[in-house]
């Protein structure tokens, strides 16, 4: 995660969550970047940054030193299982 300057909130990284009951086979795949307020639910995070076009992208995401930027990086990445 990443803190905003006032501590007000932060800046993470996730999956889309599963549909119930399908979660051991999900696709790991639509990383997206999100703002999360603190002392709020977190159904109203708010998407920031996503490549729908892109799934296989990961973003991984930091706060400048001087906190005046949050930086977002892309990486294609390869999840996969052998059964």
């Amino acid at each position: 995660i990443a803190w905003v300057r006032d501590g007000s909130g932060f800046f993470y990284a996730r999956y889309p969550e599963p549909e119930a009951g399908t979660s051991f086979q999900a696709v790991v795949a639509n990383h997206a970047v999100w703002f999360h307020a603190l002392g709020t639910p977190q159904a109203e995070d708010r998407l920031l940054y996503a490549t729908a076009d892109q799934p296989v992208l990961i973003h991984t995401i930091e706060v400048t030193h001087d906190k005046r930027y949050a930086v977002v990086a892309s990486s294609p990445v390869s999840a996969t299982n052998t059964l």
